[in-house]
């Protein structure tokens, strides 16, 4: 579906280039042969979860949940969810025990674009971020998901 592989491809201009407004992305994406309007590229960028971060010139997009999926997201980290912390490039979700398997699956259907994976013991979720420094953003990304004490 072209929706799917223009999201792909902003997701990667997000988390790979580094992108700063959404003409940059509609320029880049004419680049690849995606032609599309702002509208288009306001939905994709809310599909996406997609926000910025930082002010001024400084000011990035950077990826969050995608909305369709953050429903499940936020429900796992509500019901299981004990604690998030981060180092580097490493968030360790602390859970329920024998909840760490659907903490993390959750996790991965979110499709968030910073993350390369997860691996679930019984009651911890570690996640891998492909920015080496990325392991803070990815927690305050999922800290307002969880309504439960999280730090």
């Amino acid at each position: 579906m072209d929706s799917e592989r223009r999201r792909r491809a902003i997701r990667h201009l997000i988390s790979e280039v580094g992108v700063a407004n959404q003409d940059e992305i509609r320029a880049r994406l004419a680049r690849e042969g995606f032609v599309v309007t702002q509208a288009t590229i306001s939905r994709d960028l809310s599909a996406l979860g997609a926000r910025k971060d930082g002010t001024g010139a400084d000011a990035r997009y950077v990826l969050g949940p995608p909305n369709q999926t953050n429903t499940d997201l936020q429900d796992a980290l509500n019901t299981f969810g004990i604690s998030i912390s981060s180092s580097a490039n490493v968030v360790v979700v602390r859970t329920e025990p024998s909840a760490a398997g659907v903490v993390a699956g959750a996790i991965d259907r979110a499709g968030i674009g910073s993350v390369l994976g997860t691996v679930a013991g019984d009651d911890t979720v570690i996640i891998i971020t492909g920015d080496p420094d990325g392991g803070e953003a990815l927690a305050n990304v999922l800290d307002p998901v969880a309504i439960k004490e999280l730090t």
